[in-house]
């Protein structure tokens, strides 16, 4: 609004965020052919945002200034031990073995407060507490760990042929009663070897192929599910902060391919893929009466589940080309491109009719190439990437409006080509024993772009949490276009 010019300067989204990672890794050997591997990592995160709308915001006039505070921390924690075996037999037997288990913990605390009709302006968003208006408090306490098993045995004989065997087995023990089992089998045969061994252009031919299935989670509160749960029973008010979401996607996927090597230069490779994507969202009832009051069960009740199917068929192309290659040059180009087709091909009428966007906003072509330059200590490095095919559903104009009440008009043509990053290196000669590598460079990122999308960002994903609400734009942030000054040392 032209009547709110200093919006810019009664607006605050300021935020104050700590992170710290680490991991550890361990191997034992027993034998030559066998060892244990365990390793560990965590990951935690900490911040406080403030957001602030003075006068000179519309909304803020509105309501004598309105501010949030939230703060968020997350703990990400995962081990896993593995036992290894890897032998060669009479030099043309190789048997791989491996068995594992595995740990994941995460745990999401999240505070949000918010309010409105502000007495002390000048304190801005850190005076939320002063508001005269009934403050709105959420609270989200979620824990989520998960144990897993997995298991594989691969043997190769010499290089015509190859087979192997995977299991996974993972059990969510906030939902899941039994664990849930996921095979899958892989194997080549090296044509190269067979029939073309007096070859000289041709170095490998293989010919692929594989069938198996994975699975994903993604744990969210009923407070911040939104439409996607579907429609529910009543829940009463103080119940719903005991309710939990599990949107679970289990993928199953066979394909077939054939790879290629030539000149001791080139390699290419070409798989086609069908892929059958069953997701599931899941309603969990925790919540028990105590005293006449609501607190969190130790185990839930299934409430209520929606699901549905999407197919993808497609094909994938990668090439790699070594162009230059000598003492002091080396120069490497690589491309990939595919072709997806996506179709939802089951799931509860209302569900489907509310979906009807999503195979519109997958793109049905995307490609990118890179180059690599190596000129004595300097590395040139450069990529490209492009999409075409898709929509976004732009959402910006619609605050309000369900996500089924858009129409084909809401669809906005998204493809794009892109300059994702350029880079320039040069290794610093050094004759200093502690140190072995000083490598200078710089680097930009996100440097060019042309698309058909008006809007921020055409890579826009506003809810990437919610695999039903891909490629939709809701308040996205635009792309961030980045220079960085580096210096790796290597001691």
């Amino acid at each position: 609004n032209d009547s709110f010019t200093g919006w810019l300067t009664d607006y605050d989204d300021k935020s104050n965020d700590y992170r710290m990672t680490g991991s550890a890794h361990m191997r034992v050997n027993f034998l030559p052919s066998l060892s244990m591997n365990m390793i560990g990592g965590m990951d935690y995160y900490s911040g406080k945002r403030y957001v602030w709308y003075g006068n000179g915001t519309s909304f803020g006039k509105e309501v004598n200034g309105a501010a949030a505070i939230l703060n968020t921390s997350v703990l990400n924690f995962n081990a896993r031990v593995s036992l290894d075996f890897d032998r060669h037999f009479a030099s043309i037997h190789h048997v791989q073995a491996s068995v594992a288990g595995m740990a994941f913990i995460n745990d999401i605390r999240d505070n949000c407060m918010n309010g409105s009709d502000m007495p002390f302006h000048q304190l801005r968003a850190k005076g939320l507490s002063a508001s005269n208006s009934r403050n709105s408090i959420r609270k989200i306490y979620q824990t989520t760990d998960i144990l897993g098993i997995h298991g594989m045995l691969k043997y190769d004989f010499f290089k015509y042929a190859g087979i192997s065997f995977t299991v996974n087995s993972e059990w969510n023990r906030h939902f899941d009663k039994t664990p849930q089992l996921f095979p899958a089998v892989n194997a080549y045969v090296g044509l190269k070897d067979i029939a073309l061994k007096n070859s000289n252009v041709i170095d490998v031919l293989n010919l692929t192929g594989g069938w198996g299935s994975a699975g994903y989670d993604n744990v969210m509160p009923l407070l911040t599910a939104g439409e996607a749960t579907g429609k529910l029973p009543e829940i009463p008010a103080g119940a719903r902060e005991y309710h939990d979401c599990l949107n679970r996607t289990i993928s199953k996927e066979w394909n077939i391919g054939l790879s290629a090597g030539f000149i001791n230069r080139v390699d290419v490779s070409l798989k086609y893929y069908n892929k059958t994507t069953d997701d599931a969202f899941l309603t969990y009832d925790f919540s028990r009466v105590v005293s006449g009051l609501y607190d969190e069960a130790l185990s839930g009740n299934l409430l209520h589940e929606r699901s549905s199917s999407i197919s993808n068929r497609g094909i994938e192309l990668d090439a790699r080309a070594t162009l230059i290659e000598r003492p002091s040059i080396r120069w490497v180009l690589d491309a990939n491109a595919s072709y997806n087709h996506a179709r939802i091909i089951l799931g509860e009428e209302d569900f489907v009719d509310a979906l009807w966007y999503l195979d519109r906003t997958l793109p049905r072509f995307l490609s990118g190439a890179g180059t690599t330059v190596n000129i004595s200590d300097f590395c040139i490095e450069a990529r490209i990437s492009s999409a075409a095919g898709y929509s976004i559903l732009d959402a910006n104009n619609y605050i309000g409006k369900t996500f089924s009440g858009f129409t084909e008009s809401d669809l906005k043509p998204a493809d794009y080509l892109k300059l994702d990053h350029v880079s320039v290196s040069y290794r610093i000669p050094l004759n200093v024993k502690w140190l072995k590598t000083l490598r200078l460079h710089l680097t930009g990122k996100n440097l060019l772009m042309t698309s058909r999308y008006d809007g921020w960002n055409p890579l826009v994903n506003s809810f990437a949490d919610k695999g039903t609400l891909y490629g939709v734009d809701y308040g996205s942030y635009p792309m961030t276009r980045s220079i960085i000054l580096g210096l790796n040392l290597l001691f």
